[in-house]
């Protein structure tokens, strides 16, 4: 297990959160979170993956925030 965490952003309610083979060909999951941090499971091994972090209410033209993740 990996956890993925960020600093809160002003005026979020929650977050979008994506994650993403990093090739970003396959969507592994989606989820909506109100904390700062999103606990990825049952990855496969050795495969880098992208967890793509959305505020939510976002501001016009906002794009996620990437933070790449490698298994062992």
């Amino acid at each position: 297990r990996s956890t993925a965490s960020w600093k809160a952003a002003k005026g979020a309610t929650s977050y979008k959160v994506t994650v993403t083979t990093k090739k970003g060909t396959v969507t592994v999951k989606t989820a909506t979170v109100t904390g700062l941090s999103y606990t990825l499971g049952k990855l496969k091994e050795k495969t880098s993956y992208a967890v793509h972090v959305l505020a939510e209410p976002a501001a016009s033209g906002a794009k996620p925030a990437t933070v790449y993740v490698t298994t062992k």
